[in-house]
């Protein structure tokens, strides 16, 4: 994640961010097949979730704002833990 905040962009930050994407494609699947392992409730805060994380890669990547989402994953993660 530091290579991909630094505020030079180089080689390393363009490999880091595809290899991001690439995570991201894989958590949506992830959370895709939690349908079936998950009570509902409990899928429906990962899939809340996994929106969460989305949102700030695309919000970081154009370069939007994205104070809230450390409060957002942990208020997220709290519930989630709670259930």
């Amino acid at each position: 994640m530091t290579i991909i905040v630094a505020p030079e962009v180089d080689e390393h930050q363009a490999q880091a961010l595809n290899d991001l994407r690439g995570k991201v494609s894989e958590l949506s699947q992830l959370v895709d097949s939690a349908t079936a392992l998950f009570p509902t409730d409990l899928y429906v805060e990962i899939n809340q979730l996994s929106s969460v994380v989305a949102d700030f890669l695309v919000n970081f990547n154009t370069e939007h704002d994205t104070t809230g989402f450390l409060e957002d994953i942990v208020g997220r993660t709290t519930k989630m833990a709670l259930l």
